[in-house]
């Protein structure tokens, strides 16, 4: 499960309960035990629940309630008491943010690098990080004395997978590092390799071997590995408010307008050229698998950045925006459900394949069309992608059974993909 984040300007929760002791709702139950009415697990909270790699964030009570099963969902409910006036909406955490707001990986991967290090900072407040000069010894964020002994914290911004280029680095910076501290005379004592994905089942069956092997070599050094859900439980942790202020928390100019009431003037919407996830197991694929579309390349491309652009939304929280991409999602399936009430367009068991792939050049075509508004600039991409949105949250398809796929999907095992 992705840790849950609420957003508050005066608190961080530390674990998935309400009733997080030293921290309170934020409204006039807050207490030094905090609220008692809130002590409930965080698949109640309205518009929550359990969102798998692939799948998009609800937008909070704006876009529909979310898939069940694997794909989670909570349904909307009403919060205990009248504290919620005072509260913001939930939200989670994603560290592809960095690359949206930095408009490129390797920009995101310098403000992954400052997290870390304020993190490590946390626990280890000589913690430093070395600049390379030409070269950084294989050291990222260290703590301790390079004529001594140190601790290595290695930063990885990897936040899709850990794929065979992956491991390779991951592979070289281990080995520079202990190949620098023979050069030069120190010891490593631990070697921390911090990622930005939550790693599958054979990703962390590839580390932990690693780290057999490793350790015959380097009895002496220490391993661990920080994935993006140890790093989220790090940020959720009170001493790291500051962290999370900095690094995820509304932004000097969105607070400033909220406490005027004015907004923060509209900016063009952020597209990535980065390398595209395939989004096997995702419905909206499924989606079109089922309808017999077979060139889908752009369209995962579409959702990717359309996905990345309601996330970055969604985290800063900003009330304009959000209701932009409430009516954008309105206007998309209001279109969607226009051409399936056309029979000229309408998906039927007799044409399966053409009627799906009928019913799907038109409304891709009316995505076209789409005005955004005024607070949010959108790209035809962006909307495109909104639309495949719709679909992976199992509110459209393609084929006149969708509903049936989506149940199919739903139902099978996270690691298969329903034939």
């Amino acid at each position: 499960m992705v840790a849950l984040f609420v957003r508050e300007f005066d608190f961080v929760l530390g674990t998935s309960d309400f009733d997080t002791a030293g921290t309170g709702c934020g409204g006039p139950c807050s207490t030094a035990n905090a609220c008692r009415a809130h002590n409930a697990r965080a698949s109640d909270a309205p518009g929550l629940g359990t969102i798998s790699r692939s799948q998009p964030l609800p937008l909070p009570n704006k876009l529909g309630k979310g898939r069940g099963g694997a794909h989670g969902g909570a349904q909307r409910g009403e919060w205990p008491c009248s504290c919620a006036r005072t509260m913001t909406q939930p939200s989670k955490i994603d560290f592809r943010i960095h690359a949206i707001d930095a408009g490129s990986d390797d920009g995101g991967r310098v403000v992954f690098h400052r997290v870390l290090s304020a993190l490590v900072g946390i626990e280890h407040p000589t913690a430093t990080d070395i600049r390379a000069d030409p070269g950084d010894w294989g050291i990222d964020v260290m703590v301790g004395s390079l004529a001594d002994s140190i601790l290595i914290w290695q930063s990885k911004y990897f936040y899709d997978k850990l794929g065979d280029s992956q491991k390779k680095q991951i592979r070289e910076s281990f080995a520079s590092a202990m190949t620098h501290a023979t050069t030069h005379g120190y010891a490593v004592d631990a070697w921390t390799l911090c990622v930005a994905c939550e790693v599958s089942a054979p990703e962390k069956k590839w580390w932990d071997t690693k780290v057999r092997e490793w350790s015959k070599l380097y009895p002496h050094v220490q391993f661990d590995l920080w994935d993006a859900p140890r790093l989220r439980r790090k940020l959720m942790s009170p001493e790291a408010h500051p962290v999370w202020a900095e690094f995820y928390g509304p932004n000097k100019d969105i607070l400033e307008a909220r406490k005027t009431g004015s907004e923060p003037a509209p900016v063009a919407a952020p597209l990535s050229l980065d390398e595209t996830p395939t989004y096997d197991r995702a419905l909206f694929v499924r989606q079109m698998t089922v309808a017999g579309i077979s060139e889908m390349d752009a369209q995962r491309h579409a959702y990717f950045n359309a996905d990345l652009l309601v996330r970055d939304i969604t985290a800063r929280s900003v009330p304009a925006q959000l209701a932009a991409i409430a009516e954008i999602d309105a206007v998309l399936l209001g279109s969607w459900e226009d051409a399936v009430a056309d029979p000229a367009t309408a998906p039927n068991a007799e044409n399966y394949e053409p009627s799906a792939r009928k019913l799907f050049s038109a409304v891709m075509k009316e995505t076209r069309g789409v005005v955004a508004p005024v607070e949010l600039p959108l790209r035809a991409i962006h909307t495109r992608g909104l639309m495949h949105r719709i679909v992976e949250d199992a509110r459209a398809g393609w084929v006149h059974d969708w509903r049936d796929v989506a149940k199919r999907v739903d139902s099978s095992d996270p690691g298969e993909l329903v034939t």
